[in-house]
């Protein structure tokens, strides 16, 4: 009887110990390690609203960055609409992350439709004293699937 009650007894608090590292290891990932970050980053904040458009084979997109940051992490939503010759018009929504480094934001995104397929790059200059951003992407065509790229976006905050 002792050898199963000790049993028991070392199983339950291997379980509770095994439960109380894990919550610790989540709080520090999740909620300190993030606050480290951003206490110490001496960089740019651009977390903001964001809005531009460009133009390209005869065709207008609208873009629309929402970016969260913490440290010089970055994530966020893309909202892209295009307007064809036709009037014909495609709205996309995508989840993004990525970071912010020596001037520049690497951004990494794909569909936050998990029905629909999209995905590509931007990098964006950081330009007028941090309240434009400027650059390009690359990305894969939605209907085609083919990788295109447009160098010419311009993004201004939309809350200057």
């Amino acid at each position: 009887m002792n050898i199963l009650i000790s049993t028991t007894i070392g199983v339950f608090t291997g379980i509770v110990t095994t439960i109380l590292i894990w919550v610790i290891v989540s709080i520090f990932k999740k909620s300190l390690i993030p606050w480290y970050q951003t206490t110490i980053y001496r960089g740019i904040d651009i977390e903001d609203d964001w809005e531009g458009t460009s133009k390209m084979n005869n065709s207008t997109y609208e873009y629309q960055l929402s970016i969260k940051q913490k440290g010089h992490l970055i994530e966020g939503r893309l909202f892209i609409k295009s307007i064809h010759l036709t009037n014909e018009c495609q709205s996309s929504v995508y989840n993004f992350n990525g970071m912010v480094t020596e001037g520049f934001l690497s951004i990494q995104y794909s569909s936050a439709n998990k029905k629909a397929i999209g995905l590509g790059s931007l990098l964006l200059k950081i330009t007028n004293q941090g309240n434009s951003l400027e650059g390009g992407m690359v990305y894969m065509e939605i209907n085609t699937t083919r990788i295109d790229t447009d160098n010419d976006i311009t993004l201004n905050r939309k809350n200057k």
